[in-house]
């Protein structure tokens, strides 16, 4: 993205928050799929930390070090590819979307993996828009056993 282009989007976003914030009457627009996996990265993020902070451990450090491994597209590409039987069909269509939209991919995953991550996120925040907390506790519940049972792997190998 160009700076000039970079800028005209930010004082949209600007503009729209400052109207919505005086009581402008505004209609909100269904997010992309970009916009839905910032939301469930939010979401997914907050999650984990959560329940690293309620393991007690007080290191900044450490927590921030797990917190890092667990949401990353690795981590929650793996995440994906060992829940998709328990996605219903509708999921799992709204993850291959999801997957096949254009997405920037950092060194630090495969495109595949990168890809599939962000279907993971984008289905958090598919949810997290339409308030489905029932179904987003399902999920990170499922999610979580899995997360957790790799690290024990990794800590007995």
């Amino acid at each position: 993205m160009k700076f000039n282009q970079y800028l005209r989007l930010r004082r949209r976003a600007v503009d729209e928050l400052v109207a919505r914030a005086e009581g402008s009457e505004r209609t909100t627009r269904e997010p992309d799929v970009r916009s839905y996996a910032y939301l469930g990265d939010a979401v997914y993020s907050l999650y984990v930390r959560r329940k690293l902070v309620e393991t007690g451990i007080v290191s900044t450090r450490v927590l921030h070090d797990l917190a890092a491994q667990i949401v990353s597209a690795k981590a929650q590409s793996r995440v994906l590819l060992q829940m998709e039987d328990e996605l219903t069909a509708e999921e799992r269509e709204f993850c291959r979307r999801a997957r096949n939209a254009s997405v920037h991919t950092p060194a630090s995953a495969t495109v595949g993996e990168y890809h599939r991550s962000t279907a993971w996120e984008a289905l958090l925040g598919y949810y997290a828009w339409r308030e489905r907390h029932d179904r987003i506790d399902t999920l990170l519940a499922s999610a979580w056993r899995i997360v957790t049972g790799e690290l024990a792997d990794e800590i007995i190998a």
